[in-house]
């Protein structure tokens, strides 16, 4: 009887930190992909501003709304790195500081796309540059996504 209660005890220990991390992970994606799409949004708004600048009809979009959301997205990304690291082995924690660097990357690329439409002036391939950003990022997010659905299901 002895045995039979610590094994239960073992196994709801085992299920509890599985859920404890499988929580983290979906936490730490959700918001990545939260960063992701506030970049994707912040090219859209600096195409338009870039193509109303040099003559195509409309009026220039609100710039700074769209960044302050995805400023704020990025300080709960932050957030949401530490509860992450705080649950996963230190190559998962390599593994996702690594992630949030692509996305430091990609947010580099909207700030100097949208400082040379503020400044009136062009940034040479600053688009191009970030588009690329946003391609690297959504495949290292997928990457990431699945090595983490990996880790889990060794755990389960």
């Amino acid at each position: 009887a002895l045995a039979g209660a610590r094994e239960q005890i073992h196994g709801q220990h085992r299920a509890a930190i599985w859920q404890v991390r499988r929580d983290a992970y979906a936490a730490f994606l959700g918001q990545i992909e939260a960063v992701r799409l506030g970049v994707e949004n912040m090219y859209g708004v600096c195409t338009q501003a870039i193509q109303i600048s040099v003559g195509a009809p409309g009026e220039q979009p609100d710039l700074m709304a769209p960044r302050n959301e995805l400023a704020d997205k990025v300080h709960t990304l932050w957030e949401r790195e530490s509860v992450l690291l705080l649950a996963v082995s230190a190559e998962e924690a390599r593994d996702a500081k690594a992630l949030m660097n692509i996305a430091r990357g990609a947010v580099h690329y909207v700030d100097q796309v949208l400082d040379g439409i503020l400044n009136d002036r062009e940034a040479p391939g600053g688009l191009a540059l970030l588009s690329a950003a946003m391609d690297t990022l959504r495949d290292a997010i997928q990457e990431w996504a699945d090595s983490a659905r990996t880790s889990l299901n060794a755990l389960d």
